[in-house]
């Protein structure tokens, strides 16, 4: 790339554009991997707000269609592998581009190993369970899993989307024959002792406070986090100005079904009492456990299995976007000529792979330390997982103060910037709900982890001389941007 024209050189890669809005939505379904948090995300919920882990999701879904609302309509003028980076950039400024990146890269880079441990955890279960391997650990599964996707995601982001596609909506036709014969035998009265419909559910037990919800939320956006992935192929998809906010828009809105009505269903399956609260709180495997009351403990073992591969699923998801960040990053920040060309190195499938060895090479190391750390499987998704939201709250906040500034700049949409403001209120209390009053421990370091990596963030775009020049440059919002800025595509951009 010329540095003083901001254009991309002959030489400087490019990505392909053979993807539908159908794989674009698999890619952020297959983040989100529903599966994984019907699985396990409702237990921490539970802990909180006891029988009200459906209100607790209603809550998550509406600070989540805020959030939505601005990624469609920056998605709309701007195509850019760097989803968040970009659109931040192109509104806010290139530091606070290059900072919302790094936020939302640390989301991917944390949930990477988050997934294969959830993938190794659930795994092992099964395979203790069902006498297989009595002494199956995580790390010896999630290591192998880790490789695996590493070879699904080196190839065409066609197969990787389709691949995740399949593999969710595998998982989760298992989980839907659960929540039938669930909802069958509450109706007919012959459901276990407690189980029930009740709308209770979508209330708060005496005794709890709202602050519990913005407590509970950070569960609600772990399990939509990485709707947003699909924003990531804006220089992969065909047409990625309707192909990208459809792909989002419909993403979002089937997770919210599948959680709202998947918790309320696990909610009345476990009995919405302070009893039945306690027991989905305290259960390791609460689709497991709920197939053992209702259908056979038989059942119960595919749907752990299943669950295994969602978080894979999810693991390949993570995986391609965060390579995909990495990639956009690197590229746009030209730190020099051989970091850039080593980092945008194209496979022959059009993969940048060494960014993605890199990815995958992290996420193993993380899991190693925390498996000498004495973490179990279950801990080792939890612990990652929350880092890796909180460092993507920041990114959502950003990007929708940035959606906000574009939208009042437009007469006809005005009105419109209230609605990412509204996002930014959410986003806020959900963060500041998770840091004030200090958790306990561990959790009360997580906070400290994230804003570590955020404050190394920050230090490299203000203290690298020229870095928000370049990044300016190369989204097209510097001194000499035009309409031919690489990685905007020239047909969407508009003109700031």
């Amino acid at each position: 790339m010329n540095t003083q024209t901001g254009q991309r050189d002959r030489t400087s890669p490019g990505l392909k554009r053979d993807l539908r809005t159908l794989e674009a939505a698999a890619l952020s379904l297959g983040i989100v991997a529903p599966t994984l948090a019907l699985s396990l995300n409702g237990v921490g919920v539970a802990g909180l707000v006891g029988r009200a882990v459906p209100l607790a999701f209603v809550f998550a879904a509406v600070g989540v269609a805020l959030t939505v609302y601005g990624f469609q309509a920056l998605a709309r003028e701007y195509a850019h592998a760097g989803s968040v980076y970009a659109f931040t950039g192109a509104t806010l400024g290139p530091r606070a581009g290059f900072l919302a990146g790094w936020a939302l890269l640390g989301f991917y880079l944390a949930s990477v190993p988050a997934a294969f441990a959830a993938t190794g955890f659930f795994a092992a279960t099964f395979l203790q369970n069902t006498g297989i391997w009595d002494g199956a650990d995580w790390l010896v599964i999630g290591i192998p899993a880790a490789f695996l996707a590493w070879m699904i995601a080196a190839a065409k982001a066609k197969a990787a989307t389709r691949a995740l596609l399949a593999f969710e909506i595998g998982t989760l036709a298992l989980i839907v024959i659960l929540f039938a014969v669930i909802v069958v035998k509450m109706a007919s009265g012959s459901a276990p002792a407690g189980s029930g419909f009740t709308l209770d559910v979508f209330s708060l037990p005496a005794g709890t406070d709202f602050h519990a919800v913005g407590l509970a939320a950070v569960f609600g956006f772990l399990s939509f986090a990485g709707f947003e992935g699909a924003a990531t192929l804006g220089e992969e998809t065909s047409d990625p100005r309707r192909s990208i906010p459809r792909a989002l828009i419909i993403s979002v809105a089937v997770a919210a079904v599948i959680f709202v009505v998947g918790m309320a269903i696990e909610s009345w399956g476990f009995g919405a009492n302070s009893h039945g609260a306690a027991g989905f709180a305290s259960s390791g495997a609460p689709l497991s456990e709920l197939a053992s009351r209702f259908m056979s403990s038989g059942y119960g073992d595919v749907l752990v299995l299943g669950a295994a591969i969602s978080s894979f699923a999810a693991g390949i998801g993570n995986t391609a976007a965060a390579n995909r960040m990495l990639f956009a990053i690197s590229r746009d920040s030209y730190l020099d000529r051989t970091t850039v060309r080593t980092l945008t190195r194209l496979n022959r499938s059009g993969v940048p792979i060494i960014s993605l060895n890199l990815v995958v090479i992290q996420g193993v190391i993380v899991m190693i330390a925390l498996r000498i750390g004495g973490v179990s499987g279950v801990n080792a998704f939890f612990y990652t997982a929350t880092i890796a939201v909180l460092s993507l709250i920041v990114a959502y906040l950003l990007l929708s103060c940035g959606a906000a500034r574009f939208l009042s700049t437009r007469p006809v949409r005005r009105a419109r910037a209230l609605i990412p403001l509204l996002a930014v209120v959410f986003l806020g209390y959900t963060l500041y709900s998770n840091v004030i009053p200090v958790p306990d421990a561990p959790a009360r370091w997580f906070p400290y982890i994230a804003a570590g990596w955020l404050a190394l963030g920050l230090g490299i775009v203000v203290l690298v001389p020229g870095l928000s020049r370049r990044i300016g440059l190369a989204l097209g919002i510097g001194s000499a941007a035009d309409s031919q800025t690489p990685g905007v595509d020239p047909s969407l951009r508009t003109t700031l």
